[in-house]
């Protein structure tokens, strides 16, 4: 159940009045291009930062970061892409617009049209942040300074987009061969391992993996080790476990969502 501040800020950005794009819809670009792209907007700004992140659920995320030649300012560009289609994307975008200390949301409708969803600072003489949607696709783009308006590099970024959109992302999936669990079946206190295999493929050098207990059924494994594509968990509690592997394709930023069960039997967990 969404929160008032949420509604409010749902209500603002009329996400019920405009259909969802399909989920198997979304974009399919190299994003290590965006640095090369938008350097005729930061002339002369020290890049600093390059990181990819993977997460549960099918997310992958991207950031980069700037900062004056004095070290004054700072700009940020952060892409986060959605392998469970817009929809995502959008619960992604309300969880952020209102995580504020404020008692109301900050944001609402951007000023001008980017992508299919937009939002900025209520506040229209400010345009130094902005986060958008389009397709399966959240950016956020984010300068200390108030003064600096990022609308004309979203709209740069955004015709990059409208580039590489496909309509079969699902293809583009990295692919997993299979997930092992040894032993399936497990005691309350024991060791047991999760192995990924991956096919043959050269593009898989380049893939992001982690592998850990699933954010959705939490409580019933504790996480040891993991040594390349095997992971260690020890069973904390009778029950079925969920086990979440995510691997990240780090030029697409596409992620499968991939869950395994384990059983847990009989004992008592320990404290």
């Amino acid at each position: 159940m969404n929160t008032d501040k949420e509604k409010e800020f749902i209500s603002r950005m009329g996400f019920a009045k405009k259909a969802l794009r399909p989920e198997q819809h979304g974009i399919l670009a190299d994003w290590g291009q965006i640095p090369q792209f938008t350097k005729n907007y930061r002339t002369g700004w020290k890049f600093y930062l390059d990181d990819k992140k993977v997460y549960q659920g099918g997310m992958g995320e991207a950031s980069w970061s700037y900062r004056s030649k004095k070290g004054e300012e700072s700009l940020s560009i952060q892409v986060t892409v959605f392998s469970k289609g817009q929809k995502a994307a959008i619960e992604r975008m309300i969880m952020k617009a209102t995580a504020t200390t404020t008692m109301f949301c900050p944001y609402g409708p951007a000023s001008e049209s980017v992508g299919d969803f937009a939002a900025m600072s209520l506040n229209e003489r400010i345009k130094d942040s902005i986060m958008w949607i389009y397709y399966n696709v959240l950016v956020e783009i984010d300068a200390s300074d108030n003064r600096y308006n990022v609308l004309p590099m979203a709209k740069s970024m955004q015709a990059f987009m409208e580039k590489h959109v496909s309509t079969e992302i699902d293809k583009h999936l990295p692919r997993v061969e299979r997930i092992e669990v040894n032993p399936p079946r497990v005691g309350v206190g024991k060791k047991f391992q999760v192995k990924l295999y991956l096919p043959e493929d050269p593009a898989s050098s380049d893939w992001m993996i982690d592998i850990d207990e699933s954010l959705d059924k939490p409580g019933y494994l504790n996480y040891v080790t993991r040594d390349g594509l095997t992971a260690t968990f020890i069973g904390k509690k009778p029950g079925q476990g969920l086990i979440s592997v995510q691997v990240l394709d780090k030029k697409t930023l596409l992620s499968p969502v991939l869950e395994i069960s384990v059983e847990i039997e009989g004992g008592k967990s320990k404290q």
